[in-house]
């Protein structure tokens, strides 16, 4: 079996089982430790926006770690995470995206 498509199954049994979960890691002196995962699955009949409509199926997968900062008037929340794409017949289109934020 080629990688992506073990890749894709993965996600697909990931998105069927979990589809989108949060769960507290730690609980800080004024804040909070917070994991989440999202998996799912699209098919895009047109994955280039183009006429000639190249189609594949796409498996996302999200995972991102926050801390949620409450001591009164003053709130935070930070965000660090990964996105990917994955794929099925379009390899050369994977990603792999790093984010961070804050508010």
């Amino acid at each position: 079996m080629f990688p992506q498509l073990r890749i894709l199954g993965l996600a697909l049994v990931g998105a069927g089982a979990f589809g989108s979960t949060a769960f507290a890691i730690a609980t800080l002196e004024h804040g909070r430790l917070v994991g989440s995962a999202t998996a799912r699955v699209d098919y895009d009949s047109n994955i280039f926006a183009t006429h000639s409509e190249v189609s594949d199926t796409i498996a996302t997968g999200d995972a991102n770690v926050s801390y949620l900062h409450d001591a009164g008037i003053v709130t935070a929340d930070t965000t660090a995470g990964v996105t990917s794409l994955v794929f099925a017949q379009h390899s050369d289109q994977n990603t792999v995206d790093p984010y961070a934020n804050a508010n």
